[in-house]
């Protein structure tokens, strides 16, 4: 899923296989951004200078993923130090991202309540900081530029899909194959292993509709139409 930010961020977003969600910066990407010094905190990706970041969902596949842009403001802060003046200007920006996940319902039920959901919703914030050093005389030789980035992406919602039983019969399909937001990113909309297309609310992660159509199959894909 991609998505251009608020404030002309690229941000590209890949589920893995293995459970976790990449978001890659590709406007830090292009201009040649590096990554350093990553830490692992509570199954999240810090990275210093870095241009992605990434989050763990759980154990099973992530199938698909969705993303819209969510807000951004600015904000400014002058410091003096002696000698030395450094000038930040910091843009946080945040994108809303749904993802599907596969799950089988019998290990679903092993899980704690809270990880059983196979719709995510994350949310990641993006803050862009220019630097700049000045040191000594006013002069364009003795002002250092510097742009760095950094990400940082956490859960905000998860919720199921069909009833969960270890009677297969009794529990239905609980994976999603497909996800969507509408154009205006208000709500979202998942395709499910269970036959059915849900919609739910982008701000309260809460079920709007359910609905049945004449499906004999999982549903693998859906858009919108705008008008």
């Amino acid at each position: 899923a991609a998505t251009n930010g608020n404030g002309g961020t690229n941000v590209l977003g890949c589920g893995m296989e293995s459970g976790s969600i990449f978001f890659h910066d590709l406007a830090m990407m292009g201009g040649k951004a590096g990554v350093r010094n990553s830490v692992t905190l509570d199954d999240e990706l810090y990275h210093d200078e870095a241009s992605f970041t990434s989050i763990k969902l759980g154990n099973d596949p992530i199938l698909c993923l969705d993303s819209c842009s969510s807000y951004d403001y600015d904000s400014g802060t002058n410091i003096r130090t002696g000698q030395e003046r450094k000038d930040r200007s910091a843009v946080p920006r945040s994108i809303v991202t749904i993802a599907g996940i596969a799950g089988d319902a019998a290990e679903l039920l092993a899980l704690p309540p809270q990880e059983r959901g196979t719709v995510a919703v994350v949310k990641t914030t993006i803050s862009t900081c220019s630097e700049r050093k000045q040191f000594g005389l006013h002069t364009d030789a003795n002002i250092n530029l510097r742009a760095t980035t950094a990400m940082k992406a956490r859960i905000r919602a998860r919720v199921g899909t069909c009833k969960l039983s270890e009677d297969i019969l009794q529990g239905g399909k609980p994976g999603v194959g497909t996800c969507h937001f509408r154009p205006d990113g208000r709500v979202f909309a998942v395709g499910g292993w269970d036959k059915r297309v849900r919609i739910y609310s982008r701000t309260t992660a809460s079920l709007l509709a359910v609905l049945n159509g004449p499906n004999d199959a999982a549903v693998t894909c859906l858009d919108w139409l705008e008008g």
